[in-house]
């Protein structure tokens, strides 16, 4: 099984911004199932569907 690794850090200021525009996100999720993750996400005329969880 692939390990995924997360990893945060602590920023000392908001220069990054700047070369960063960012983008308005829309998600929800669409199962109840306790192995696996449906999500939606959308953005403007565009949409992405993730399925995570039990193959």
């Amino acid at each position: 099984m692939p390990l995924e690794i997360e990893r945060k850090y602590l920023l000392t200021s908001d220069a990054w911004r700047d070369g960063s525009p960012g983008t308005r996100l829309s998600q929800g999720y669409l199962t109840r199932d306790s192995g696996r993750t449906v999500r939606v996400r959308t953005s403007g005329e565009k949409a992405w569907l993730t399925i995570k969880g039990n193959s």
